[in-house]
């Protein structure tokens, strides 16, 4: 398996390639209900975060560029 993107977490809820993709919508969700701000950015950037490991334990992510 490649070097993941970003540092593997514990989904939210489920596991593996699924509880990334759930714990990315749970954090979607969140944002959608908080203001523009710094909290808001966080929620939208865990997110991204989740969907990328998701893509990797998949095997859909591409390799880092060195």
């Amino acid at each position: 398996m490649n070097t993941p993107p970003v540092q593997l977490r514990e989904p939210y809820v489920g596991e593996g390639a699924d509880g990334a993709r759930r714990s990315a919508q749970i954090d979607l969700e969140e944002a959608d209900c908080l203001p523009a701000g710094e909290q808001r950015d966080d929620c939208l950037l865990s997110a991204e975060r989740w969907i990328l490991q998701a893509e990797h334990l998949e095997g859909h992510a591409p390799d880092p560029q060195p």
